[in-house]
């Protein structure tokens, strides 16, 4: 039998040559591709179905007088989430887990609502979400925001204009609670010092009023809760109780005290939290439950960092058929302590956790290609 050998130089110099013919035959033939252009309308508005169903979880509730009938617990012109692949079933839980006792920051989005949003067909069309509409004026300076009529938090209380006149007016240029609010309302095309006009033109209509042009201000609204940092509303009902100037000196003292805290700032700050019932859940929760616009809304904390939430029934969005979302009953966090020192994971399992987590949280698409096939391999 004939052997015969071949050094590395001369096989890579083989390998070359056949890739590069390879290439150009394959070019030579294969005539160029043309992307085909695909049309997706996005639809701003969706047109709200005439009926109305119950969810079965409430049917008792409703019949026992406990809470109003869907068409009363729904705003006018509910949100129609539409474009799905069919009409969901009612019921059931998802369990998840998180890693803090108080913060649940790997299962908030599935209860956070923003003031708009972006579409889900194109990714970056600006639609409605808990506001109804918004019209900008020719210099791009004003923005006339419409809130949805009939919409309410989850214990029943109505949302309207005065959330947003007390979040703006009365914490963020209150200057015992905030020395320097969000720039977002003070922005002015140079230091950003200021404030954006707020004029209340009914319950469910107002306007912002800036000194120079701010087209970016929806995207902003996009990441935007209800009493959150940054955000512009709230549930005003709820922090008035401990305002001083909507609660007495007093009986703010008094509770104050009974929290082991000195001042009525340091108690408003207590309940006025980043992410407050979607991103944290505070012990005190428990007792004084935070009104949200949520799907879903905490119903109980029967230990440390278990986390129970049931639909929230004034929720504002309805499916196609006009069946009030959610579809889901219950969801349900179940806090997971570290483990004792002994039993740690190889530091090998650590650090692919740590990279499946990072991936996780940082977008995708902002990773070099180069580093994905790096994280790819090694988080096998």
């Amino acid at each position: 039998m004939d052997k015969r050998k071949i050094s590395r130089r001369d096989f890579l110099k083989v390998s070359a040559v056949t890739i590069v013919g390879t290439v150009a035959t394959a070019c030579g033939v294969a005539p160029t591709p043309t992307p085909a252009t695909i049309e997706k309308e996005v639809q701003v508005t969706v047109v709200v179905p005439k009926g109305r169903s119950e969810p079965p979880m409430l049917q008792a509730k409703v019949a026992a007088g406990e809470l109003p009938p869907v068409d009363e617990r729904l705003p006018g012109t509910p949100l129609v989430v539409g474009g799905r692949d069919a009409i969901g079933v009612y019921g059931g839980e998802v369990r998840m887990i998180h890693f803090d006792p108080v913060w649940s920051v790997s299962t908030y989005d599935w209860n956070s609502e923003r003031l708009l949003h972006y579409s889900d067909i194109d990714l970056r069309t600006i639609v409605p979400n808990i506001f109804e509409s918004w019209e900008v004026s020719p210099d791009g300076k004003s923005y006339t925001i419409k809130m949805r009529k009939g919409m309410k938090f989850s214990d029943g209380q109505p949302l309207t204009t005065e959330d947003v006149r007390f979040y703006i007016e009365d914490i963020w240029f209150n200057t015992d609670l905030n020395a320097s609010p969000m720039w977002q309302i003070r922005f002015d095309g140079k230091g950003n010092n200021t404030p954006a006009t707020l004029e209340v033109i009914d319950d469910f209509t107002f306007k912002l009023t800036y000194v120079a042009p701010f087209g970016a201000l929806p995207a902003h609204m996009t990441r935007w809760e209800p009493g959150n940092w940054p955000s512009i509303l709230g549930p005003s009902h709820f922090y008035k109780q401990f305002h001083n100037k909507y609660t007495d000196q007093a009986k703010l003292d008094e509770m104050a005290k009974a929290a082991n805290l000195e001042t009525w700032v340091q108690l408003f700050n207590r309940h006025w939290q980043w992410g407050m019932a979607v991103w944290q859940f505070p012990a005190w929760q428990k007792d004084t439950p935070y009104p949200v616009l949520s799907p879903w809304h905490l119903i109980d904390m029967p230990q440390e960092g278990l986390i129970i939430m049931e639909r929230n029934p004034y929720y504002f969005k309805v499916d196609l058929e006009g069946n009030q979302l959610p579809y889901l009953d219950n969801l349900r966090f179940d806090y997971i302590t570290t483990l004792p020192r002994p039993m740690r994971p190889s530091s090998s399992w650590r650090r692919t956790s740590w990279i499946r987590w990072a991936c996780m949280m940082s977008p995708w698409r902002n990773i070099p290609s180069t580093k994905r096939m790096n994280l790819r391999a090694i988080s096998r």
